[in-house]
């Protein structure tokens, strides 16, 4: 009996996967701006206030700029607080305020 033949299955062809492309270069973000910087509203002039208690009273000074601030905080701050008994004493002013003794003095921002 004759054998039959058998026939040969059929190769199968390994296709090749198609070649995966390079992935594109990846491009760097562009560096973000800062922020546009907004001008600074006009500083407010800054209003002090010297409440002062001296050998001739008491009474409050009031400055609207730095200048005649400093120098009224330098006399006040040169005047001694008590006289020590001298009877010449050196005479301070201080926006036209005169004085020999500085007993209190209190600064107020507003």
């Amino acid at each position: 009996m004759p054998t039959p033949k058998k026939t040969a299955a059929p190769k199968s062809t390994a296709k090749k996967a198609p070649a995966k492309k390079k992935a594109a270069p990846k491009k760097k973000a562009a560096p973000k701006k800062a922020p546009a910087k907004v001008a600074a509203p006009a500083p407010k002039p800054k209003h002090r206030s010297v409440y002062l208690l001296t050998n001739s009273g008491e009474t409050t000074l009031h400055f609207s700029d730095d200048a005649s601030f400093d120098a009224a905080m330098a006399a006040i701050k040169a005047a001694p607080s008590s006289s020590g008994g001298s009877r010449s004493s050196t005479i301070y002013t201080a926006s036209g305020y005169s004085f020999t003794v500085v007993h209190k003095y209190v600064v107020t921002e507003h």
